[in-house]
């Protein structure tokens, strides 16, 4: 083996997804979300069936994790101890009901619905061990629903400030969402701009960077650090991903821009989901295959997974 080879030989087995690696989903299905399972395991959501799948990006082998149930798409999503948290679309979509959904990892099946009723979007969902939070893009608010409740359907609906999260029928606003420092971070997809939402402190809400920062934001995740928590925002119209390193003082929250992470393995991703070293997004190809048509037999959509 000459040189040049063993080098490439030696960084495949240190970085071995250094460069974009593609995990096709079945035919027909079109992801929008994306989450850590366990392992080397991700779930993805299918916006057409509700359908959830687990693939593993070590072996590259897809599973269902949730078959597919009429009148229900799969948005955002986040798993918590044996419990994934499904966000239920809205009723722009014929034949969905907008509603939170709750399902049992191991056997895959339904544990709770909990409709939000006409004119809601459901966006995206994160959830700790006491509560799930999930986003509505129409009506500007935040679904707190109660986990130890469960599975009774007991949500508080937190309003989130106008006008910058204006209720307003069509119009993408309340988009990702995750935890931070006893609040919650919210993308606002029509501003281009994060939000701190200060639940600790009257749901107060700040902005934490200038309108049009982030065009096409809409999923989130957060990696905890000393020094500062690292924010990764998906920018789907750009297809990439910022980086963002967060501090908090005085219940302030900054951002300060760390880098850019583009692939041509990316197509429109949505949602990202960051574990160790890997970053995994669900490429949900809007534009080029609208989430109300058909999908062309032959189209094969998928995740990517990035070693960073």
């Amino acid at each position: 083996m000459s040189l040049t080879p063993l080098f490439s030989f030696l960084l495949f087995l240190l970085f071995p997804l250094s460069l974009a690696t593609q995990f096709p989903l079945p035919s027909g299905v079109q992801p929008e979300g994306v989450t850590f399972a366990r392992g080397s395991n991700y779930f993805a959501a299918d916006i057409r069936s509700g359908s959830i799948f687990l693939v593993d990006v070590a072996s590259g082998l897809v599973t269902t994790a949730v078959a597919p149930i009429p009148g229900r798409i799969g948005g955002g999503i986040d798993a918590s101890k044996d419990r994934l948290f499904v966000a239920g679309g809205g009723s722009f979509l014929p034949g969905v009901e907008p509603a939170l959904h709750v399902y049992d990892i191991p056997t895959g099946t339904p544990i709770a619905t909990c409709p939000t009723g006409g004119g809601s979007l459901v966006n995206d969902v994160i959830a700790d061990k006491d509560f799930a939070f999930y986003t509505d893009s129409f009506r500007g608010v935040v679904y707190k629903l109660s986990i130890s409740a469960l599975p009774r359907c007991r949500f508080e609906t937190i309003p989130l400030p106008t006008p910058a999260f204006k209720p307003e029928a069509g119009v993408f606003r309340a988009n990702g969402i995750v935890k931070y420092k006893g609040g919650l971070i919210v993308a606002n997809s029509e501003l281009a701009a994060p939000f701190f939402i200060d639940i600790l402190n009257g749901n107060k809400a700040q902005r934490i960077l200038p309108n049009g920062t982030t065009e096409g934001i809409d999923g989130l995740d957060i990696v905890r650090m000393k020094g500062g928590s690292l924010l990764y925002v998906t920018q789907n119209s750009l297809n990439r991903v910022s980086v963002w390193k967060l501090s908090i003082r005085g219940r302030r929250v900054s951002a300060k821009f760390v880098k850019n992470i583009t692939s041509s393995g990316f197509n429109v991703p949505t949602t990202v989901a960051v574990k160790k070293n890997t970053l995994v997004v669900a490429n949900a190809a809007f534009g080029s295959v609208p989430p109300t048509g058909p999908i062309d037999d032959d189209v094969r959509l998928n995740i990517t997974a990035i070693h960073i």
